[in-house]
């Protein structure tokens, strides 16, 4: 599925980069706990049509289908 992805005002900056940095994601895993969080809040696993893989914070973010 292919997504339009912003990041909320409060996202962080690693969020914001990536978001610049890459577009045209495809969900790749369903949103899911990740072991480098330790909060237990779920991130999207998604990948960008220039080949960046990579997690995303799912509170960070508005997703429409694209």
């Amino acid at each position: 599925m292919r997504l339009e992805v912003k990041a909320k005002h409060f996202a962080c900056s690693r969020t914001k980069n990536r978001l610049r940095e890459h577009s045209n994601f495809v969900v790749t895993k369903p949103p899911q706990p990740c072991a480098f969080d330790p909060s237990g809040e779920k991130w999207l696993h998604v990948e960008a049509d220039d080949g960046w893989k990579g997690w995303l914070p799912i509170k960070e973010l508005e997703i429409e289908n694209g």
